[in-house]
């Protein structure tokens, strides 16, 4: 087994972090700003695991071009998904609207990103 997902895990987890509370004090409305923005971070950080492992050569995931290009579309769905949950959030009567749309691009991105750690875990194997 391979323990190759956590590393895709981790760099989610800092990233959050960092952005959160690296010389600062993060109130209610940088932790609202961050897991509104988490999905893109997670869509950028499960394509490059995935285009990574194309680009080695001797993938040890069968991944092909296909599933590159269809994370690429993920990520731009995903930005405007983000851009809208922000401006609806803007707006201040819209608050209900950028949950549901912040809760559809999280399900979208981490979908993606599981399948890239499953995939990872498993070598190859399906």
């Amino acid at each position: 087994m391979s323990d190759a997902w956590l590393v895709p895990l981790g760099l989610i987890v800092l990233k959050f972090l960092f952005q959160l509370v690296v010389d600062h004090v993060p109130g209610f409305s940088d932790v609202v700003d961050s897991v509104i923005v988490l999905p893109i971070e997670i869509i950028f950080v499960a394509t490059a695991a995935l285009g990574a492992v194309l680009a080695i050569g001797k993938p040890p995931i069968d991944a092909p071009v296909g599933e590159l290009i269809g994370f690429v579309v993920v990520g731009a769905v995903s930005a405007i998904l983000w851009r809208r949950a922000e401006s609806a959030l803007n707006e201040g009567d819209h608050r209900v609207r950028a949950a549901i749309l912040c809760i559809v691009n999280l399900f979208l991105t981490s979908f993606a990103f599981i399948y890239v750690t499953v995939l990872l875990y498993r070598g190859g194997r399906s």
